[in-house]
């Protein structure tokens, strides 16, 4: 004990602590805990007191106090704890080098009280993937996070995670303005820091809404308020909108920016495109029954040339209630006027589409310098001449037609979305009208529809921006086409089941085939539009619709091969292990994310927040195009099989 008292008198403090720790008379505690507190200035000829003393050490004495405090006594040294005791712990709380790193992901500094909200959270943390996770908030996970973006980010995903339900239970109203703005910080953090998000607005009308309520002196309404209205600027600037005030910009702004709204995980500035506005406009519309947002969607939409969404919109006032009979004869009055046109556009559309013959659309199609070079490709693959390959797809092969298209189309998808003014899909499309006068082998002509699909969803993808009535008759042009693919024409049975589908999933299907930015299937594309719209937005359809089109998948199976996921990795075990269990893997889950990142897009790559269905979408794409089967050539075949192994091996890990 002597010695303690002499070289190491912390040891002495821990002893008192405990004391205290046991004592049951209040004033006798906090004797022992002054004790306690007197023997840590000093550690051997250091001073424990300094920037970098040992936190978990002195932490435990500062609750001893701070929780006695709370009771009643007659306390003779609660002015020195005040005075003294409580500054120094402070200090060396802010000045861990963990709390610093804490404190610049949440963009001020972070109150020992509210430290130790998150810290008792984190002890329960699940990651991503909701697997227990050590506590992003201890000293380690901090400091580790120092140099690491990566693992800051980490740490800001969970402070979101845990940041509403804190707000909520606060009743200090500045407390809970500090721990908003703090969410905020954090919110942006996670998101790369992009200011713009619907997120980030959603906590700005928290703030906003707290601060009009009042209760207290808040000292950031300025602040707030100013990054509301250049965030909104942010969003709307692109845009002449035909708002006046600024009151009916809000209305709109808590619309379209709003996570109720969104249609990306990521809605920002740039992602805001003329149809949002439009329908923002239109819902104000119909939730406030003012004549004045449903006026502003169609003037917008016929400044946007957007003339089928001003008839959408006006067929949309013809059936609410709340709107005046003279408004409703004005706009129908407009739309007297715009169907002409509408109609004009689609059939110059329709008669472009199917006005060259066969012979002519072909040789337009295969000058193109790019399927030029594709059909040289065939003939390595197919060991033909080039001229061999035109003929045999003069003559109707549909196996190897199906190949250039697919190539060509491979060529054209990164980048022709952004240039109207390719030719390329237009030609593609009109070829592919006519295929079926010599392309006789009804599977390999089935692809060739699916893929024209895909064309048409192309242009739709090119236009949509730039030329809308154009995406609006394409769209239409889209639904025609896979409606006759699912239910053909004229047979009683399919036409009374045509009946029974709901015209949301029709429209819904339509949807996701025009927003495909890269496939590379896309002799699928119908199958994997109607999957997708099953497996993610079930709820969505009647259970009549679900039942159609899951049989009508389940055919479209049957009838052209078409492999699941499973399947693949099935293949994968057959081929590799003779159809037994393939061995365990030592590859973590991000070891495994990253191999099949390794091969994938970039702007297809997985990110942290995974889904089961972005993995197997992911390995599905993957297996398809490195199956040995695929290769050229018996090198390239080789090549294959060993990327084959590792991609399969990856989503063994990660499924």
């Amino acid at each position: 004990m002597k010695r303690d008292l002499i070289d190491n008198p912390a040891c002495v403090s821990e002893d008192l602590l405990k004391a205290a720790n046991g004592a049951l008379d209040p004033v006798k505690k906090e004797e022992l805990l002054i004790k306690s507190f007197n023997f840590l200035p000093k550690k051997g000829f250091r001073s424990y007191w300094s920037k970098n003393a040992n936190f978990e050490r002195v932490a435990p004495l500062y609750n001893e106090f701070r929780n006695l405090y709370k009771v009643n006594g007659d306390f003779k040294s609660k002015q020195l704890f005040e005075d003294t005791i409580q500054p120094k712990f402070l200090n060396v709380f802010e000045n861990q080098e963990s709390i610093k790193v804490l404190n610049e992901i949440l963009g001020s500094k972070c109150g020992y009280d509210l430290y130790e909200q998150l810290l008792e959270q984190g002890k329960t943390y699940k990651d991503i993937f909701w697997r227990k996770a050590p506590n992003p908030m201890s000293e380690t996970s901090l400091l580790w996070a120092k140099n690491d973006e990566k693992e800051k980010r980490l740490i800001a995903l969970f402070l979101n995670d845990t940041f509403p339900a804190l707000i909520k239970s606060e009743t200090n109203l500045l407390k809970k303005e500090d721990m908003l703005l703090k969410f905020l910080n954090t919110t942006i953090f996670s998101e790369n820091h992009h200011k713009n998000t619907v997120k980030a607005y959603d906590i700005l009308r928290q703030l906003e809404a707290l601060q009009t309520e009042g209760g207290a002196e808040f000292v950031h309404k300025d602040t707030v308020l100013k990054q509301l209205n250049e965030m909104i600027e942010a969003y709307f600037s692109k845009f002449k909108l035909p708002l006046r005030s600024e009151k009916d910009k809000r209305v709109l702004a808590d619309i379209v920016i709003s996570t109720t709204n969104r249609k990306f995980s990521h809605y920002t500035p740039k992602d805001v495109e003329y149809s949002h506005i439009i329908d923002g406009l239109t819902i104000a519309g119909k939730r406030t029954g003012d004549e004045k947002y449903y006026r502003a969607a169609v003037d917008f939409a016929i400044q946007q040339n957007a003339r089928g969404d001003a008839v959408n919109v006006i067929e949309k006032i013809k059936t609410d209630d709340q709107l005046s009979k003279a408004f409703k004869d004005e706009m129908i009055t407009v739309e007297n006027k715009l169907k002409p046109e509408l109609k004009q556009m689609y059939d110059g559309i329709s008669k472009m589409i199917n006005a060259k013959p066969l012979n002519e659309a072909f040789e337009t199609f295969t000058a193109n310098s790019e399927v030029k070079k594709v059909i040289a490709e065939a003939g390595t693959k197919f060991n033909l001449s080039s001229a061999d390959v035109i003929n045999k797809m003069k003559e109707g092969d549909g196996k190897i037609i199906r190949y250039v298209m697919k190539q060509s189309i491979n060529k054209y998808e990164n980048g022709a979305y952004e240039d109207v003014q390719s030719a390329f899909w237009d030609e593609a499309i009109q070829y592919l009208s006519k295929v079926d006068e010599v392309v006789k082998d009804p599977k390999e002509l089935e692809f060739l529809k699916n893929i024209r699909l895909r064309a048409i969803g192309a242009k739709i993808m090119s236009v949509r921006n730039i030329v809308p009535e154009q995406k609006m008759i394409y769209h239409n042009i889209l639904k025609s086409e896979f409606i006759d693919m699912l239910f053909g024409k004229g047979h009683d049975k399919d036409i009374a089941q045509k009946i029974k589908i709901e015209d949301r999933a029709i429209e819904d299907i339509a949807i996701s085939i025009g927003d495909v930015v890269s496939d590379f299937q896309p002799e699928f594309t119908l199958h994997r539009a109607i999957k997708y719209n099953l497996v993610e937005y079930p709820h969505f359809y009647s259970d009549e619709t679900r039942k159609i089109l899951n049989a009508k998948l389940k055919d479209m199976e049957k009838r052209l091969g078409i492999w699941s996921d499973e399947d693949f990795y099935e293949e994968f075990k057959r081929r590799f292990f003779g159809g037994g269990k393939a061995p365990s893997s030592n590859l973590s889950k991000d070891s495994a994310k990253e191999i099949l990142n390794k091969y994938l897009p970039k702007e297809q790559q997985l990110g942290d927040n995974l889904k089961p269905s972005d993995i197997k979408t992911a390995y599905r794409q993957l297996a398809v195009k490195y199956h040995p089967d695929k290769a050229a050539n018996a090198e390239q075949a080789k090549q294959f099989e060993e990327i084959f192994k590792e991609i399969s091996e990856a989503y063994g890990v990660l499924k």
